[in-house]
């Protein structure tokens, strides 16, 4: 990390991981393989973090991830496999802001993900399924003076496919969470989640 200017850092990051398979994913009964090779991955991100004002920060990074012997399933169905090779590339943006009374977050991803499967000579390239090209995660709070505190979070998923390669629906979901301070030692919650069962 190198920071020019006390508003801004700039991060640059290389790493080799190796994964091994996990005993859920080994030994389950109903989707383990214990014929599973571990998952090694190369993984790059750069990106800088700047801060304009003193409530406001804004973070952008680029990644890419070249998978080896992806551990996943193909559905919910399937048993744990290794994908022959995936590749993991995109964007990553995120805008907060923090107040007196309350804060907000926004977090767009943009994803490229492929998937490269061997059939003797020949490398087939598909899209990764079920892994959104879009994600929005937002976050809101608000702390009222009479002790009590609201927050809302969602997520929106735009643009997937399935097993089949078809196109998925897109989808919205939202939480909802309050508290209500009785005393300093009291305290009252409220936590729905996936408010519109979605």
């Amino acid at each position: 990390t190198y920071s020019p200017k006390t508003w801004l850092s700039l991060q640059v990051s290389a790493s080799r991981v190796t994964r091994f398979p996990t005993l859920n994913q080994l030994y389950s009964a109903t989707s383990g393989n214990s014929d599973l090779d571990p998952e090694e991955a190369v993984k790059i991100e750069t990106g800088y973090r700047l801060r304009p004002a003193r409530h406001l920060t804004f973070l952008q990074a680029y990644f890419r991830s070249d998978v080896s012997k992806l551990i996943d399933r193909k559905d919910k169905n399937s048993l744990y496999d290794n994908i022959d090779d995936v590749d993991l590339s995109g964007l990553e943006s995120s805008l907060e802001f923090s107040g007196r009374r309350g804060s907000v977050r926004i977090n767009h991803m943009y994803l490229d993900a492929f998937e490269y499967n061997f059939n003797g000579q020949t490398s087939l390239k598909d899209r990764r399924a079920y892994s959104p090209r879009h994600k929005i995660d937002y976050a809101l709070s608000m702390q009222f003076g009479f002790g009590l505190d609201v927050g809302h979070s969602g997520q929106i998923i735009v643009d997937r496919v399935g097993s089949d390669r078809k196109a998925l629906p897109d989808y919205f979901l939202a939480n909802l969470m309050a508290q209500y301070r009785i005393n300093s030692s009291l305290a009252m919650f409220l936590n729905i989640r996936n408010l519109f069962d979605r």
